[in-house]
């Protein structure tokens, strides 16, 4: 699996992407179509080392094989009647992605990165290919925002929650895959030029990225090892007692 190398990866693909539901189980294997979601849009801006953008692309996908939820149109305004109209085939928009990503071998970057890893490999599977996206390393600012220096909460930030935090103004257009990478964009930019990103928090983390790749062999029971401790200190406690 790809990590983050300095000399190799000399752009940045800041994508984003909206989808049609939720997985119902985060812990399936990719292959399985039922349980993932499928996008109904997808975007990406690419930047070379000296922060110029190189290009952007913005795609609706059409729901020609699957519905989308309520749920999910009340969060990003999606409908099917709009896709009908402004939406293209899969193969069309995720083909012009793996044609990117094979040109530039940039390090891709997301918010909540993880979600969107597995909506579009599990589309790519979908086409009858591999994902594009297993060759590439990756970077989460959602992860990088627990760890700020500045930040007053002790947890994971929404986009809007970091943008506001960085900028001080409200993000807009939330929830559009466009509009959404751009902001990941600005947020990451701006958490480099206050030290608080550098290559080896980008190496680090792309490596760590590669124990959730496969969501099959990730932990269903990351928790029981704490709470074994807890039994267990409770247990000596009880028993120091007697």
């Amino acid at each position: 699996m790809p990590a983050f190398n300095s000399e190799v990866n000399k752009y940045y693909l800041f994508i984003d992407s909206e989808s049609s539901g939720l997985p119902l189980n985060w812990h399936q294997p990719l292959s399985e179509s039922g349980n993932w979601p499928r996008a109904v849009q997808v975007s990406w801006i690419i930047y070379n080392e000296n922060r110029e953008e190189v290009k952007r692309e913005n795609f609706y996908i059409r729901d020609d094989d699957f519905e989308i939820t309520a749920a999910a149109t009340k969060v990003h305004g999606i409908t099917s009647a709009f896709l009908k109209t402004n939406g293209v085939s899969r193969s069309e928009a995720l083909s012009v992605l793996a044609a990117d990503l094979r040109e530039y071998q940039p390090l891709v970057i997301g918010h909540f990165i993880k979600l969107d890893y597995y909506v579009l490999s599990a589309d790519f599977l979908r086409m009858g290919t591999t994902s594009a996206l297993d060759n590439s390393p990756l970077f989460c600012t959602m992860v990088a925002s627990g760890q700020l220096r500045r930040s007053v909460v002790d947890r994971q930030l929404h986009l809007e929650e970091l943008y506001y935090l960085l900028f001080n103004r409200d993000l807009q257009q939330q929830h559009n895959a466009l509009a959404d990478a751009a902001a990941t964009a600005e947020c990451f930019f701006k958490l480099w030029d206050e030290g608080e990103l550098g290559h080896e928090v980008l190496r680090r983390q792309s490596m760590e990225a590669q124990r959730w790749r496969d969501p099959s062999k990730t932990s269903k029971n990351g928790c029981f090892p704490v709470i074994l401790i807890i039994l267990i200190a409770v247990l000596i406690i009880y028993i120091a007692g007697l």
